[in-house]
């Protein structure tokens, strides 16, 4: 490639050299002698063509320079090897021209069934059709959707309650696979509309119901935090708590949507509403636990609600602390200690937050206040036996 621009260069040069010669040659003709007119006329149109000649000259030369060096440069970016990006990009997308190949042989096979009243053979071979994609795309998902929505709704009418609910169950599994690869990917209006369809379609699935209506609110209060649509995030976690406390009023649930809830407060740092969910989340436990009282704090629902109020009173000292409010604090912090001693033992302490844990965050909110005697107390109380 050096040798062929070192022949460009000079087949230039020469030709340059050739131009100025005619030049030249041109300028020595109008100096000859002419009788009638000066000479001194005649030397100066000379050098005026000249100039002419050369500004002409120069103007051709730099175009066909620039034509070489713009010819160079497109041989050399045709003839080299393209780069690694590119050639997985392509890889890439041949991938996925074969997936969707795979997809519409399977999904056609599927629609066929169907339509010769083979149900069960057609939900195979859409199950079969969406494995072969990892992710979906927006027609794939919605194809599916609709082809599996006809066959419940012919299960319906049919008077088959067990078949129809299966179907409803393996759309739901679908919006939560779906759901959380779109999410992770950042495609997050898919996203949405997955974990939106799998609560839609929950409360056709009997028992699982409930733990399906949470799992895809908490994928929707996920996704619309990531957009930042913090108020609609909001609204998602109230429009579960109102739905679970219709139904149950000693539903667990209900406190998961309150953390929730408060977290998306948290993440806009709007300390009054934190500290008024969680608040409202506390005494929702005590209602629950009040219900449940003749049940072990080891088992279930008690073991899991009380885990939850001691994460929310550690994250209720720290809103207080974040607002600025000391004393709400370390009254919490009080609190919290208290709790964590009733439902503790000697040989186990209470998981999330122990004493320790709450008499060093105690510390640390004193401190920054500038009470040394808070501090002082709050030191007493930790214990380096304690686990």
């Amino acid at each position: 490639m050096q040798a062929i621009e070192c022949t460009e260069v000079m087949e230039v040069s020469r030709f340059v050299l050739f131009l100025v010669r005619i030049g030249c040659y041109d300028a020595q003709k109008l100096s000859k002698r002419i009788d009638g007119i000066s000479p001194s006329y005649v030397s100066a149109r000379a050098a005026m063509r000249g100039v002419r000649i050369l500004e002409k000259t120069g103007m051709w030369v730099l175009l066909i320079i620039l034509i070489m060096v713009a010819s160079s440069a497109l041989i050399q970016f045709v003839t080299s090897p393209k780069p690694a990006w590119v050639e997985v990009a392509q890889k890439q997308q041949e991938f996925r021209s074969a997936e969707d190949e795979k997809f519409q042989s399977l999904f056609h096979k599927g629609s066929q069934a169907f339509n010769d009243g083979q149900y069960t053979q057609a939900l195979s071979q859409y199950d079969e059709a969406e494995r072969i994609v990892p992710q979906l795309n927006e027609e794939q998902y919605r194809s599916l959707k609709d082809a599996r929505l006809q066959v419940a709704a012919l299960y319906e009418a049919a008077a088959k309650g067990a078949e129809s609910e299966a179907v409803y169950k393996g759309m739901v599994e679908s919006a939560f696979r779906d759901g959380a690869v779109q999410l992770h990917s950042g495609h997050l209006d898919a996203a949405l509309v997955r974990y939106q369809d799998a609560e839609k379609y929950s409360g056709q699935v009997g028992d699982a119901k409930r733990v399906d209506r949470i799992g895809a609110n908490e994928g929707e209060v996920r996704t619309l935090r990531s957009m930042r649509r913090y108020s609609d995030a909001a609204d998602a976690s109230r429009r579960l708590i109102d739905s679970l406390q219709s139904s149950d009023e000693y539903d667990p649930g209900i406190v998961q949507g309150y953390m929730r809830l408060g977290e998306t407060y948290q993440m806009q740092r709007d300390w009054n509403n934190v500290e008024a969910t969680l608040t409202a989340s506390l005494a929702v436990c005590d209602k629950i636990l009040a219900h449940y009282a003749g049940i072990s704090d080891r088992e279930d629902p008690v073991w899991k609600v009380v885990v939850n109020e001691d994460q929310i009173l550690y994250a209720l000292m720290d809103a207080y602390e974040q607002d600025k409010k000391t004393d709400e604090a370390l009254a919490t912090a009080q609190a919290l200690y208290d709790f964590v001693a009733q439902h503790s033992t000697e040989w186990n302490e209470l998981p999330l937050y122990g004493r320790n844990d709450v008499a060093k965050a105690a510390m640390r909110i004193a401190a920054r206040a500038s009470r040394p005697d808070v501090v002082d107390t709050w030191r007493q109380r930790v214990d380096p036996s304690r686990h």
